[in-house]
């Protein structure tokens, strides 16, 4: 690893800085202590000689002040002569004065001769304390140099060894980084890998689900255009089949509205109900030539149940409708006429469920059931149109048939209306000339043609 100049330098300061200021603080110490002892020296040498020169000027200055005091005192005891005295001291004190100047002189050169020797031995130690300073501060510095190249080599191994330090625990952390890259990238490989196994098996699962959605709504479309040609075809069957029906059932419809319409003008039309009516009498008085009862006459045999003469049967004309039979003279039996079939409804009102089947059903089917194997067409056709008379107008009708002599009676109890419709119940009696009867009841009701239908509650 290169290092750069500045770098090692600054550690180099930085390591060698403590050591280079306790190596000035020593050398200024010696340094110090060097100068107090030259101080020291010189001053002790310096003082020494002042000292000698104050005591003789101490010396001087007080024997010349007293001297001066004592002829002041005489002066001023004296007086002028005194003065004058004075003016001979003043030679004296000029005497003085230069033998004092000549002694000072004499200390001066003998304390300036010191002095010099003083000086010149001060300034050989001076020299050679110079030298020794010199050779001090040459040692000092060659053994701060050696310190310092020491301290160098030492910081040097020192950063050198923190240098190896960090370059290898940089290197160690870039392996580890390397390291920790190679198992991430493997990872991730990995994860790539399985997200594409993921994404390619949920690619397959949507395209069979798209597949399959596909088939689906390809098979619903197929479904449903089966359904709708299938729903189509019996559109148009059923609308075939509707029209017909509603065709059938105008026909039907009118057919019975007019058939509705014939029957009530039929059974309203009283001048052709009275001129085709005949009432008979009791069929057991006497021998009559009556076109009804034949050439001989009725039957001598015919006898009836109790009850027909309890109830007062046997004084009652019965009715005799002329237009519904027509025997043909040979007392073989009777044919339903023209009338029967087209107004009343009879047998030839099978297709329309009208007529016999509606009137001989519930209730009154039982009665009819039980003397079906006695009755004629002629005996049918006179209890049908006692049945509708009965009801049409509200009231009871006895029918007999004079040439069976079979006699029943249609007796109305009450009427009532049922949701606007209006019903009826009746009571219906035949008896047969062989003494038998049977009875029975029934609730009827109009229907929207204004014919009589069996109600659906009895």
């Amino acid at each position: 690893m290169s290092k750069s100049p500045l770098f090692i330098a600054a550690l180099s300061a930085m390591f060698l800085l403590p050591t280079i200021a306790e190596t000035s603080a020593a050398e200024a110490q010696r340094r110090d202590g060097r100068n107090a002892e030259r101080e020291s020296t010189d001053g002790n040498s310096r003082r020494a000689a002042r000292r000698e020169a104050r005591q003789e000027r101490r010396q001087n200055n007080n024997s010349a002040p007293a001297n001066n005091g004592n002829q002041r005192r005489e002066r001023a005891n004296n007086g002028g002569g005194q003065r004058r005295e004075d003016a001979g001291n003043g030679g004296q004190r000029r005497e003085q004065r230069a033998g004092n100047g000549g002694q000072r002189r004499e200390q001066r050169a003998g304390s300036g001769g010191q002095r010099r020797e003083q000086r010149a031995g001060n300034g050989t130690q001076r020299r050679e304390n110079r030298a020794e300073r010199r050779e001090e501060r040459r040692e000092d510095r060659r053994t701060d140099r050696r310190t310092e190249r020491r301290e160098e080599r030492r910081s040097d191994r020192r950063t050198e060894r923190r240098e190896d330090r960090r370059t290898d625990r940089r290197t160690e952390r870039r392996e580890d980084r390397r390291a920790d890259r190679r198992v991430e990238r493997r990872e991730n490989r990995t994860d790539r890998r399985e997200e594409r196994r993921s994404d390619r098996r949920a690619d397959r699962r949507a395209d069979r689900r798209t597949d399959l959605r596909r088939d689906r709504r390809a098979d619903r479309r197929a479904d449903l255009r089966r359904e709708r040609r299938y729903d189509r075809r019996t559109h148009r069957r059923d609308a075939r089949d509707q029209r017909r029906r509603d065709y059938r059932n105008y026909r039907r419809d009118t057919r019975r509205w007019h058939r509705a319409d014939r029957r009530r003008t039929f059974y309203q039309n009283q001048r052709a109900q009275r001129r085709n009516m005949h009432w008979l009498r009791h069929m057991n008085h006497g021998w009559s030539r009556s076109n009804y009862y034949g050439y001989y006459g009725p039957s001598t045999r015919w006898r009836y149940h109790r009850r027909y003469y309890d109830y007062g049967y046997d004084r009652r004309n019965f009715a005799y409708y002329d237009q519904v039979c027509r025997y043909n003279g040979n007392n073989d039996g009777a044919a339903v006429g023209a009338i029967l079939g087209a107004i009343i409804g009879g047998v030839a009102a099978n297709d329309d469920d009208v007529g016999v089947g509606i009137l001989l059903g519930a209730g009154f089917g039982a009665l009819l059931g039980s003397s079906a194997n006695n009755f004629d067409d002629c005996d049918r056709g006179q209890y049908q149109y006692a049945m509708n008379y009965a009801f049409e107008h509200n009231e009871p009708y006895y029918w007999a048939n004079p040439q069976s002599g079979i006699r029943g009676s249609v007796i109305i109890r009450d009427s009532w209306y049922t949701d606007g419709y209006e019903c009826r119940a009746g009571d219906a009696e035949i008896y047969m000339p062989d003494g038998t009867y049977t009875d029975d009841e029934v609730i009827m009701c109009r229907d929207d043609y204004g014919e009589w239908q069996v109600s659906r509650y009895q």
